[in-house]
């Protein structure tokens, strides 16, 4: 089978990237992505600024100065476009029919590198922007009670916070042309990366940014690694919990090599799995005291990983947390369950790219993460290395030991004793 993670590489002489899967499909999709975001907006630059700048280019440009006329028209012809941005990237991308490519690369290129700042688009978005804020921030990092105070009490995750991502009402007041062109100049980096895959022709695509001046930007970057602010064991009550829920989870400061993030994924979902997973084995079928569990990760410039277990009684937690980690050491030990898990994650790896979108979506993810495409193959090597119990050993006791532990439990509102 191809290999679905494997792109050709082109490099322009102005240092711009692009990376191309051939795929003879009626469509084709389109990343431009630019090594800055909320973290950039520090310093002399307003918070909000990275965030402001990807609303007016996805309005209109010097090609298409009619407010959405672009994606007015891609979306017309079927496709779309949109734009995000994070942390450390912001991405523009489109989806167009095949017959409308050159049209669509053309435009979606103007949107981005030659956006228009016009003063009463400037003031439209003030309030758009107010209004998307608003739909964040009772919660924000989370969307729930109980979302919130994971994300702020038990543990720091704020790598950029609310302000810095949307600006407050006076950042945004004093948001003008020249903020938007300082911050604009940035695009013009080397390091940006075209991600693109379908029936694409590179070379004459590559002609819309050959003549793009770019150099390497040196953006002063402001952000948090997340950090543990109640660590220890305890309980609470929320509005928004039916059930007591136990929270065991840890926190690293920086992000794992790309093997060892094999590793630690493997772990979490052969443990929790509800194929024949021995935590989900032992708490469901033989306890009954759960439906379902999760296990979760986040890597990012800095990793961690969550399980979550809703129980039916508080006293089940008690004894989750007595042993669960001699549970874990169990099953870390058996060849047999390890080598059935790799077999399974083998068979799933099937299902992963199954569309152009998923293509383009898992290898954007490895280079926002490791600035290169893992391929499949290299996948499975890591994968087959987890049949090495004394290899999964090693990384659980470096990444899943209770003394990393966070642990914490939420429990309903109107819990008797608490």
């Amino acid at each position: 089978m191809r290999d679905r993670q494997v792109f050709e590489t082109y490099i322009l002489p102005n240092g711009i990237k692009f990376l191309h899967y051939p795929a003879d499909f009626p469509f084709a999709i389109m990343h431009i992505i630019l090594p800055f975001g909320h973290a950039q907006n520090t310093g002399d630059v307003l918070p909000g600024t990275a965030h402001f700048l990807e609303h007016m280019g996805a309005s209109h440009s010097a090609l298409y100065p009619r407010t959405h006329e672009f994606t007015e028209w891609l979306g017309v012809q079927g496709g779309y476009m949109n734009a995000q941005t994070g942390s450390f990237t912001t991405i523009y991308l489109a989806e167009t029919p095949a017959d409308a490519i050159e049209k669509t690369w053309d435009g979606l290129c103007a949107q981005v590198f030659e956006p228009l700042f016009q003063g009463e688009d400037i003031a439209r978005q003030r309030t758009i922007i107010a209004a998307e804020r608003k739909r964040k921030e009772r919660w924000f990092p989370g969307s729930s009670e109980l979302g919130h105070y994971l994300k702020t009490q038990w543990q720091s995750d704020l790598v950029t916070d609310l302000r810095q991502i949307f600006g407050w009402n006076e950042d945004l007041a004093a948001m003008d042309a020249a903020m938007l062109s300082k911050f604009h100049s940035y695009y013009s980096d080397p390091r940006t990366v075209i991600l693109t895959a379908g029936p694409l022709d590179i070379q004459k695509m590559s002609g819309r940014l050959m003549e793009l001046e770019t150099r390497p930007h040196e953006a002063p970057a402001h952000y948090e690694t997340p950090f543990w602010v109640h660590k220890d064991y305890h309980e609470k009550a929320f509005n928004d919990v039916s059930q007591p829920i136990l929270y065991v989870g840890a926190l690293f400061p920086a992000l794992p090599d790309y093997g060892t993030k094999v590793a630690i994924e493997f772990i979490g979902d052969f443990l929790t799995n509800s194929d024949h997973g021995p935590l989900y084995h032992w708490l469901r079928t033989e306890k009954g005291w759960v439906y379902g569990m999760s296990f979760k990760t986040v890597f990012e410039r800095y990793s961690s990983w969550t399980m979550s277990f809703p129980l039916h009684e508080l006293d089940q937690v008690q004894s989750v947390r007595q042993e669960l980690w001699e549970r874990m050491e169990q099953a870390l030990s058996s060849e047999a369950l390890v080598g059935r898990e790799v077999g399974r994650k083998l068979g799933a790896q099937t299902f992963y790219f199954q569309t152009l979108e998923s293509i383009i979506d898992g290898a954007e993810y490895d280079l926002e993460l490791y600035g290169e495409i893992r391929s499949e193959a290299e996948y499975r090597t890591h994968l087959e290395r987890c049949r090495d119990t004394s290899y999964l050993r090693d990384v659980a006791e470096r990444f899943f030991a209770p003394d990393l532990w966070g642990e914490f439990c939420a429990l309903p509102q109107g819990t008797p004793n608490l």
